[in-house]
């Protein structure tokens, strides 16, 4: 019987290490203006912003306090219609004092000439 002889395998040489690809950075379209144009860019668009956005803003506003006012306008009913209870109960005494007048008149009226009134006659 034969030895073999078990040799190493033979272990390949170890590559070099690719060189590290260079990186390149795009400056944004912002990169390249002075700082004053980039400030004077965004407040002007800040301003037409707020040009465009402030008629919707009240716009908007106006309808959500129309919505509240009559959900909750109640309230303001209540006042107004306390209000007007007020000025009636003041009336009252007067309407009174002019039907008691009208009842009179008619009753006036409708006697016949020729009877006198006399006091305490209805």
């Amino acid at each position: 019987m034969t030895l073999w002889l078990q040799q190493d395998p033979q272990i390949p040489p170890i590559p070099e290490i690719p060189p590290i690809p260079e990186v390149v950075i795009h400056n944004s379209m912002w990169g390249g203006l002075p700082p004053w144009v980039v400030l004077a860019l965004s407040l002007a668009a800040l301003a037409a912003t707020a040009l465009i956005l402030w008629p919707i803003a009240r716009a908007l506003g106006r309808a959500i306090e129309a919505r509240t006012d009559r959900r909750f306008g109640a309230a303001a009913d209540v006042e107004r219609l306390q209000e007007r209870v007020t000025e009636l109960e003041a009336i009252t005494p007067r309407l009174a004092e002019l039907e008691e007048r009208l009842d009179f008149a008619e009753r006036v009226l409708t006697r016949p000439a020729a009877q006198p009134l006399k006091a305490g006659d209805p």
